[in-house]
């Protein structure tokens, strides 16, 4: 079942806070993107957001997340609503526990340039459709599939298990 992005931000922000992580407008609004499109690739497209993924000038943006934490800059976001993570699945916290446990550390500049990929789903629909259009979920699939296929290729080639988590 597809969840408002705002659910998934408020989770992820809980678990940063649990682990010590105090996260940006601009960090929430990439691991929110991240958590989707790896969802998409490990569920075979079914997707982890309803909201709409638009292609803006730094990178893919959720406008419901944008206006909800636009107001904290680029600072931290200290806003919370416990009540939006209960309605999260049980078999979904633990891949959001593990989005965050490989990316929640990384700067706000760091998780930009991993969307910036000149194969990604923004860059293609950025530099062809322009500025605010809509990112569909086939392409972030496709692309996060992609990812997975060549981690999972990676992780058999050296006869070693797949460590590939998220």
């Amino acid at each position: 079942m597809p969840y408002s992005s705002l659910v998934i931000a408020y989770y992820i922000l809980k678990r940063a806070k649990d682990k010590g992580l105090a996260l940006t407008p601009m960090q929430i609004q990439k691991l929110v993107y991240l958590s989707h499109g790896w969802y998409l690739a490990f569920n075979n497209g079914n997707p982890l957001i309803t909201d709409e993924i638009q292609a803006w000038q730094f990178g893919p943006v959720i406008p419901e997340l944008y206006n909800k934490f636009k107001k904290f800059g680029s600072g931290i976001i200290d806003e919370l609503d416990p009540l939006s993570c209960a309605v999260i699945d049980a078999t979904v916290t633990p891949f959001l526990d593990a989005i965050v446990d490989s990316y929640g550390q990384f700067h706000a500049f760091q998780l930009s340039a991993l969307t910036h990929e000149t194969d990604s789903p923004w860059y293609e629909v950025y530099y062809r459709c322009g500025k605010f259009a809509p990112i569909p979920n086939t392409k972030i699939f496709d692309y996060f599939a992609k990812l997975l296929d060549a981690a999972n290729k990676t992780a058999s080639t050296t006869n070693e298990p797949s460590t590939t988590t998220v």
